[in-house]
């Protein structure tokens, strides 16, 4: 039994790792090419056309770093190790 619970613990951690990476791809894209456009590489932008570019840049920042909390396995390895620790801490 436990050589399943050690495949299916594997199995649950390859899934997060390839759903994260095939979430985090594109949105690295649109931050990417939201940049270049707001610096202008793609030709002028509007002073309104920036603001509005800022706004999706930051969405996409916050969209992806929810997806690395929340579906990089070393994230949330972290992020669960750093809870217990907080648990006993306020246990003790």
């Amino acid at each position: 039994m436990t050589q399943h619970n050690a495949e299916s613990s594997y199995l649950d951690t390859y899934h997060a790792a390839m759903l994260a990476h095939d979430l985090r791809s594109p949105l690295t894209v649109i931050i990417e090419f939201t940049s270049i456009m707001r610096d202008g590489l793609g030709g002028s932008v509007t002073p309104r056309q920036q603001e509005f570019l800022t706004h999706i840049e930051s969405a996409a920042g916050e969209l992806l770093n929810m997806i690395d909390q929340q579906l990089d396995p070393n994230t949330a390895a972290v992020d669960n190790s750093s809870d217990q620790e907080a648990k006993e801490t306020s246990d003790a």
